[in-house]
């Protein structure tokens, strides 16, 4: 993914009220609020949310109180709905603001490398945050098959175990987990894995091998070569983009 990342701070209003993007893009507020409206839909973002600019479609956007944000400009997929983004876990995302203010100046060295493991960490978080809400209002069985997935992520489990807790086949369990979640279990089960390595490399000085076991990898090996095909980056080089 083509990742560029900009910083405001204390902005009174936005250059372009009347917006149309050539790239898709996501507008985090670190502080301040604004308004919008995009195709009949209206709202607004405060402290600690976000919002999805699609590009190619008219928002219409204005400062309500002073904002400090920061702009991620990309190509390719992302998991973004178009409505305000609600981080749940303030904690964590008010974190790695403060860590991508470390690297708000364009010229910083290197700054794409720290910055885009910071970016796949706000999609992961968004993305669960967003699987943990949707499944509270749907299909009670792949309910209770993700909180098994879930409680047993770090211990080995197997989709197949899952699968048989709620009493279904592997097949079933994986067709009527996918329609509900549009992830299949095993993709659920990485991005669980994924989430918490992240938590602990940035928030521990545990070693990369322990973080691996404590993730359910079977070696070291295994875990940075899952790591760095979702993040783009090592464990090793997230963790220094962290620090």
């Amino acid at each position: 993914m083509e990742l560029l990342h900009i910083f405001y701070a204390e902005r009174d209003n936005f250059l372009i009220e009347d917006f149309v993007g050539e790239f898709d893009s996501l507008i985090l507020l670190e502080k301040g609020s604004f308004a919008f409206s995009c195709e009949g839909v209206d709202g607004i973002v405060n402290q600690n949310e976000a919002l999805y600019f699609e590009k190619g479609v008219l928002y219409k956007r204005r400062v309500l109180t002073p904002i400090t944000l920061h702009i991620f400009r990309f190509e390719g997929e992302h998991p973004f709905d178009r409505s305000v983004i609600k981080f749940e876990d303030k904690r964590r995302i008010e974190s790695t603001m403060r860590l991508l203010s470390r690297f708000s100046d364009q010229r910083f060295p290197q700054k794409s490398e720290y910055v885009t493991p910071l970016f796949f960490d706000i999609v992961n978080q968004y993305r669960i945050e967003k699987l943990a809400s949707s499944s509270k209002i749907t299909d009670s069985v792949v309910q209770a098959g993700a909180d098994f997935l879930k409680e047993h992520c770090f211990a080995g489990v197997t989709v197949g175990e899952a699968a048989a807790n709620v009493g279904l086949s592997v097949s079933q369990f994986a067709r009527r987990f996918k329609r509900c979640l549009n992830m299949t279990p095993c993709e659920y089960l990485c991005e669980l894995k994924l989430n918490k390595s992240e938590q602990l490399l940035t928030d521990t000085d545990l070693s990369v091998k322990l973080i691996s076991e404590l993730c359910g990898f079977c070696n070291e090996y295994y875990f940075s070569q899952f790591f760095k095909k979702r993040t783009g980056v090592s464990p090793s080089k997230f963790r220094k983009g962290a620090i």
